[in-house]
This record gives C-alpha cells, sequence and structure tokens, in this order.
C-alpha cells in the first residue's frame, strides 16, 4: 500500500516537473506567440514524440508520447484515443494516459477497451484498435498519453519507418528518435524539410534525433499535389534499392501462387470457346469480378502477403492483392504472364528519390502484356474492356513486382471517352413563348459505368425513382412527351437518355421580345479560398460539351445575341458561343480540363478564371417580333 502510494506521489511530482519544464521551454521559444496564432484551433499539439528501439533482429520497440491542449468544443474528440496495432506481430504495453485540468488536477484514464477496427479490417486480418476513454477532458484541459508499442519487422531481417512532423492540427513541438546498432545500415531520407539528425553515440549504439518546433498545421486545399510534395516527414529504411522490395513481395507472392486441378478446369471452362487471346483473357477477368466478392482487408495489417490463390478459388471472396494473384494464376492456364503490380490511391510516386519502402502502396493490379503492349487491369472495377484505363488509374505510377527486380511503370492516360459529356438540345420556340425541347445526352464511359453498376444493385423501383429525379431536374417543370433510355444494361457502351418535353414558360417574354439561351454557368465554392498555400494539380483530364439548337417563331427576328466566350488557362479552357442563321440559332458550350500542374503564384489566375465564367454567361439571347408593313 505504501509502495502503492509513493509511486502515486511520484507519478504526481513527475507530471509537475513535466508541465513546468514544457512551460519554461515554450516560453523561451515564444509559446504566446505560436499559441495566439493557433487560438481559434479545435486543439493544439504541445508535443509529439517517437522514440524507436531497433534490435540486432530488426524487431522493434516504439514509444509514443502525445500531450494535446483543448481550446475549443471541437477538441473534445480528443477524449477518445485510438492506438491502432496488428495483433499477429505488434504489442501494445505500458500505456499511460492522463487528463491534467487548469488547476492542476490530474484524472487518469477511465478505461481502455480492445476492440475491432471498423468495417471488415477487425474480421479479415488482425488490425485491432487499443481505445482510451479520458475522464475531464474540458476546454482548457490537457491530455497527455504514452505507449509502447513492441513488434517484430514486417521485412524479415529489414526496418523501414516514416515520421511525419506536421498532421492536421499544429504541432509545437515534434521529436523523432530511432537507437540502433552502429554497424545496422539505416538510410534516412527528408522530405519537403531541411533537417539533419542529431547523432549520439553510446557503446555499440547509435541514437538519431530530429526535432522541428512551432510546426504548421497541414491545410487541406482543392486539388492538391501529391503527399511525398508536400508532407513534412523523415524516411529510414534499411532496404537499399527497390529490387530488395520487389524480391520481397514477390517471394510471398510466388510462395502463394497455388493452382488445382479444380481452376485449371475452370480457366479451360472460361475460354474453350474463344479462338482469339484477347477474349480468353477477358473472360477469366469477367470472372473474377463477377463471382468474387470484395473484402476490405487492410493491405499493411497482413503484411502485403496474399492468401493463397487456391483459398481464393474456394471461397470466392478477397482483397485487391488476393484476387490479383487469382487473376496471374487463371491467367498463367492459357500462357499469359502477369504480375501484380502496386500503386498508391493517394500518392502519385512521381519523386525519384524515396527511399524503397512498402508503406507507399495501399492498392494491387494486374499487369500483363499480349502482342507487344502492356496493359494495366484492375480486377475490382467491373464494366471495362483491360484495354480501356478508367480514369482512377489514368497516367498512375506504379511499381510492377516480378521476377527481375520489378521497375517502376506509368499507365497510359485515359481515353476522350472515359471523362467527355456530350449533349444535343434542339427546342422548337412557338409564338406563344412556349417550346418543344429535346436532349440528347451522352455520358462519359466513366459516368456509364458507373451509372450502370449503381442500377444492377437497386430495385426496380428504386430505379424508377433515379430515372424521374434526372428527367424532372431535365425538364425543368416541363410536361415529358417522350424518354428513351438507352444502354443501361449493356456492357462496355454509353449510356445515353432521349428526353422530349413540352414548356409552357420556356422563355422570358417582355412585350413583342423573347429571351432565351444556354443557362448560367455557376461559379461553386471551388477556389474560393482568399489564399493558396499549395500548388494546384488536375491529374485526369475532362470534357463537357453541349451543343443546341433553336428554331424560332415565323415573323421574328434576333435582336441580339451574347458575345462569344473564350477563357484559356494552363490547366483549364471554356468557351461558348452562337451562330445565328435565318430562323435557326445554334451554339455551343465545352468545358474543358487537362492534366497541370499550377504553381500556388497563379492562385489568382485560377480564381480569376472561374468568377469571369458566370460573369460572362449571363447575357441571353433576344429575338423580337418583327413589325407588320
Amino acid at each position: 500500500m505504501i509502495q502503492c502510494r509513493l509511486r502515486k506521489l511520484f507519478a504526481f511530482f513527475t507530471a509537475i516537473i513535466i508541465v513546468f519544464a514544457y512551460s519554461a521551454s515554450f516560453s523561451e521559444e515564444n509559446l504566446q506567440g505560436w499559441e495566439d496564432r493557433y487560438k481559434s484551433e479545435p486543439y493544439i499539439r504541445i508535443l509529439k514524440e517517437i522514440e524507436v528501439k531497433i534490435n540486432k533482429d530488426y524487431s522493434y520497440t516504439e514509444t509514443m508520447h502525445i500531450i494535446d491542449k483543448i481550446q475549443n468544443e471541437g477538441g473534445k474528440k480528443q477524449g477518445e484515443i485510438a492506438i491502432d496495432y496488428d495483433q499477429s506481430r505488434e504489442e501494445i504495453t505500458d500505456i499511460e494516459a492522463h487528463t491534467i485540468l487548469q488547476d492542476g488536477t490530474k484524472l487518469p484514464y477511465e478505461k481502455i477497451q480492445d476492440i475491432n477496427a471498423p468495417g471488415n479490417f477487425g474480421v479479415y486480418s488482425d488490425n485491432r484498435i487499443k481505445m482510451i476513454t479520458m475522464p475531464g477532458v474540458v476546454i482548457g484541459s490537457t491530455v497527455e498519453w504514452k505507449y509502447t508499442k513492441k513488434a517484430r519487422p514486417v521485412i524479415e531481417n529489414h526496418f523501414y519507418d516514416a515520421f511525419r512532423f506536421t498532421c492536421i492540427c499544429p504541432i509545437k513541438e515534434s521529436r523523432y528518435k530511432i537507437t540502433a546498432l552502429k554497424d545496422m545500415k539505416l538510410n534516412f531520407k527528408s522530405l519537403n524539410i531541411k533537417i539533419d539528425p542529431r547523432v549520439e553515440n553510446a557503446g555499440d549504439e547509435a541514437s538519431y534525433t530530429w526535432e522541428t518546433r512551432n510546426n504548421e498545421k497541414d491545410e487541406f486545399e482543392e486539388y492538391m499535389p501529391s503527399e511525398e510534395e508536400h508532407i513534412k516527414r523523415v524516411l529510414v529504411s534499411t532496404l537499399n534499392d527497390w529490387k530488395e522490395l520487389s524480391d520481397w513481395e514477390w517471394s510471398m507472392n510466388k510462395k502463394n501462387l497455388k493452382i488445382t486441378p479444380e481452376m485449371k478446369k475452370k480457366a479451360l471452362e472460361l475460354t474453350n470457346d474463344k479462338e482469339l487471346l484477347a477474349d480468353k483473357i477477358s473472360a477469366i477477368i469477367k470472372y473474377l469480378q463477377t463471382d468474387f466478392r470484395y473484402v476490405s482487408m487492410n493491405i499493411e495489417s497482413h503484411s502485403y502477403e496474399p492468401h493463397p490463390s487456391d483459398e481464393i478459388f474456394l471461397n470466392k471472396y478477397g482483397d485487391c492483392k488476393d484476387q490479383t494473384l487469382l487473376a496471374v494464376a487463371m491467367l498463367s492456364e492459357i500462357g499469359v504472364k502477369a504480375w501484380p503490380t502496386l500503386m498508391s490511391t493517394s500518392s502519385e510516386l512521381r519523386r525519384l528519390d524515396l527511399l524503397p519502402m512498402p508503406f507507399y502502396f495501399d492498392h494491387a493490379i494486374l499487369n500483363f502484356e499480349l502482342d507487344g503492349k502492356r496493359y494495366y487491369t484492375d480486377v475490382l472495377i467491373n464494366g471495362y474492356n483491360f484495354q480501356e484505363v478508367p480514369a482512377m488509374l489514368s497516367g498512375k505510377r506504379v511499381f510492377v513486382i516480378n521476377d527481375r527486380g520489378g521497375y517502376f511503370a506509368e499507365i497510359p492516360l485515359a481515353d476522350n471517352l472515359e471523362t467527355t459529356n456530350v449533349s444535343n438540345e434542339k427546342a422548337l420556340i412557338r409564338d406563344d413563348g412556349t417550346a418543344v425541347v429535346e436532349i440528347d445526352l451522352t455520358f462519359s464511359r466513366n459516368s456509364s459505368i458507373g451509372l450502370r453498376e449503381r442500377l444492377k444493385n437497386v430495385s426496380v423501383d428504386e430505379k424508377e425513382k433515379f430515372f424521374a429525379a434526372l428527367e424532372t431536374s431535365l425538364a425543368m417543370g416541363g410536361k415529358v412527351l417522350k424518354k428513351v433510355w438507352k444502354n443501361t444494361d449493356i456492357p462496355n457502351t454509353q449510356v445515353s437518355l432521349f428526353l422530349q418535353f413540352e414548356h409552357t414558360a420556356w422563355v422570358q417574354r417582355m412585350g413583342d421580345m423573347m429571351m432565351f439561351g444556354m443557362p448560367q454557368k455557376q461559379r461553386g465554392k471551388i477556389f474560393s479560398s482568399a489564399k493558396r498555400r499549395y500548388p494546384i494539380v488536375f491529374l485526369t483530364p475532362s470534357l463537357t460539351e453541349s451543343n443546341v439548337s433553336y428554331t424560332i417563331p415565323v415573323g421574328y427576328e434576333v435582336l441580339s445575341l451574347p458575345k462569344r466566350i473564350s477563357l484559356e488557362t494552363a490547366f483549364a479552357s471554356y468557351t461558348r458561343e452562337y451562330v445565328s442563321e435565318g430562323a435557326k440559332i445554334t451554339g455551343k458550350d465545352v468545358f474543358s480540363f487537362k492534366r497541370a500542374h499550377v504553381p500556388n503564384t497563379e492562385y489568382q489566375t485560377v480564381q480569376s478564371f472561374f468568377d469571369e465564367i458566370p460573369r460572362s454567361t449571363n447575357d441571353k439571347i433576344i429575338i423580337k417580333k418583327k413589325k407588320e408593313l
């Protein structure tokens, strides 16, 4: 009992000393000025500290220490602390957590729960969460927590890690320390920050410490550059080149590449009536897309290793790397050599100075060659021929895993059909201002596939509601006379809609004049912030084209046509123009985006482009009834 009380008393004084020490340190660093700058933030992170000790066998111990100050209601969410870990190779120990109130009162954590990760992560993998519930988390309080993680390496005889100096909250002090044997070769790389470690030697060990102070928060902006282009972090890896990473990944794929007689039989069954090899490939990929269930399994949580392909074939479910490996196995039965390929859904991976480590990648796709041309296919994306490039893969830099050391490659850009939407409209205007309008709308391939997949999974009633909502929106209150949807259930085609409607107030009447035309383009919220911190990056080209044709009533003449609009920037262009010829007026409206990287110094130019579009598209066509002679 006495020892228990002494421990509590010691812990109390330790906490007071820590708080005092930080207060003194922050005073010297002008804490007040930094806190004033971020006083409206929900919380500020006073300290983010990670210490890693790498053992001789590359297992390691990591200690995390966090101190957060709560500043408003939004910061109270810090009262729930989630510690992610992989229970197959990681152990969480020595959890300490307490809330310090403004009067110095220290409240220990209320409870710690060990729970499944959200969704399927905890069901189909070893990913778990230690959830710490904190009491007394009110405005002005400080939440401090610390834990130790003991882990075996993901890659045998190797270590890799990354430390971010910044996050979604401002951080007063960031510290990262690694201790390892002196003869352990560690490769270091700093991204977007010039910082060298402080090196300290003790016996046969060396310690490397990186520290920063007064860190800004990571701001979210539209069309941001890839993470490796702006996140300040340090990379550490014992891998010397990308070949080592490929060899490791391929060894796990090779180990689990198992082909059973049932798999051979199925491959033959799917392809025996196909003459062309391309059709055989398509049949196998289609089989995987239709007969197998995707189950999300965090790619990091089970060490990047796919499940055995015969197991996936039998169970009819798996994640991206599982189903990709199964595709590799089944394609081999028709003589096609295929390889798993790693990519990132959030990063472009275009920096050539990245250290080799697997954490960049969060998705696996398929790579194979046919008739001297290389194809990249995501077996999880329905609706595409393997020759077509989906928008989400367009231009991506990927890492192909093979038995020759792997290599980086770039997926070709998607063709124009992938993101081009075209609308053709005809309007017959009557003398009383009513009109019969026909709209022929062709959806892009990307939109068509998304629409088709959505409709495939809903009831007939829900389909009808969806169609009715879109038709009503296009008719703008008019009476629908005819509607024809095409290709909503035909794969590898573009969905189209023909809509005819009658509108009693389609034009605006002003005595003997009428006013009408294409609607004003809305500005929207895009690029509305006063400042821009990061470059603007457009990755996927797209085009929206509207063609209109108006037939004006007999006895009317064109009084005024809007001026031609032509706006051009490095990343986008917009044009709108009308041409009058006799009783017909035609118009064309085209908005296109290009792949581009625009520096933040041109942000005002970007804003001006979007501001000008609604300003310049408010004019209308004006026609007037001719005077009788």
